[in-house]
């Protein structure tokens, strides 16, 4: 056993084993620092959105399409959460109307000179973009989250088919930091992908020997069975990118791996050292926002947090009815 530990350590590079002990060293510290957050959303997800929330991100759960609104028997408050997002939605980033603009210092796409005519072909194809992928249906989901939990998360990433494609990880399955100016900057998170979900999103090269051998077997149930993917985005200007074997020049990285998986030994793999994937960005592909905020608290309050004694005394009022 030790000479086989020893041989698949030498197979890496001594950047991809520190980055592995550090992002999974950062992603513990995240969760220990979320726990009281954690408990809080569960509680507001139990009473006004149960189906954007998960308590422990696990994977092969037989039970995810059975009812999960038990506590929910007057859905006034559902309601009024969800028109206060969709009232967001209309004001801030309506599809139906323009809702941003574009401007170099005093120019902006409403005068006639040739960089007013080049800021509006500009804004043109910006919002075909949105309304040609799935931007709009993400941010809404983004405002309904922001809405109960006070912390929205979205990722957006370049996409060959739709330019970009847009993704909204749920309460529970991220972990949110700041940086020295309190902007919320670094993000990780797990969750769960399908053996064939894996491979088609990044290769059975990058994969570990396991999933690959499940994959190749092909037989059917091992294509659907779940492992837990690690994912983290943070800011590549902490002095250590060379440690990391990352570009300087980029101003984020982001890795995704197996979480609690081995490592795969492919050198000549796109991304070894047990990562199924490393990037760098210029910008940061995570949107993230928060709705109130305490000090340097990296998540923040919402008012489904005010109206949860509401919504609690509603349902128990409901239930006393009906008895």
């Amino acid at each position: 056993m030790a000479a086989a530990a020893t041989a698949l350590a030498t197979a890496f590079s001594p950047e991809d084993l520190a980055l592995r002990r550090y992002s999974e060293g950062r992603l513990i510290g995240l969760r220990v620092n979320r726990y009281s957050w954690w408990t809080h959303w569960r509680e507001l997800a139990d009473y006004f959105l149960p189906r954007r929330y998960k308590w422990i991100v696990t994977p092969n759960q037989m039970t995810r399409g059975s009812p999960i609104n038990q506590h929910i028997l007057d859905s006034t408050g559902v309601i009024c959460a969800r028109n206060l997002a969709s009232g967001i939605m209309s004001g801030k980033s309506s599809p139906s109307r323009p809702w941003f603009k574009l401007k170099i210092d005093r120019i902006d796409s409403t005068l006639t000179s040739p960089v007013s005519l080049w800021l509006a072909e500009c804004e043109r194809l910006m919002r075909l973009v949105f309304h040609e992928s799935n931007f709009y249906n993400s941010i809404a989901t983004f405002y309904y989250d922001l809405v109960i939990f006070g912390t929205a998360a979205m990722l957006i990433y370049e996409d060959y088919e739709n330019v970009i494609s847009c993704y909204n990880p749920c309460a529970g399955e991220y972990y949110i930091d700041i940086d020295g100016q309190y902007r919320p900057c670094i993000f990780y998170r797990e969750f769960t992908m399908t053996i064939s979900a894996v491979v088609a999103r990044f290769g059975i090269d990058n994969v570990s020997p396991n999933v690959a051998r499940l994959y190749r077997e092909n037989t059917g149930a091992n294509l659907t069975r779940e492992i837990i993917i690690a994912h983290s985005i943070e800011p590549n200007n902490d002095g250590r990118a060379e440690e990391f074997g990352f570009d300087k020049a980029f101003a984020y990285r982001e890795c995704y791996w197996e979480w609690g998986g081995s490592a795969s030994p492919q050198r000549g793999a796109a991304s070894p050292g047990g990562f199924v994937e490393r990037k760098g960005y210029y910008e940061n592909p995570a949107i993230i926002t928060r709705w109130d905020l305490v000090s340097n608290d990296p998540y923040g309050r919402s008012v489904a947090m005010d109206a949860l004694g509401d919504q609690k005394q509603l349902q128990l009022e409901t239930r006393r009815k009906a008895q």
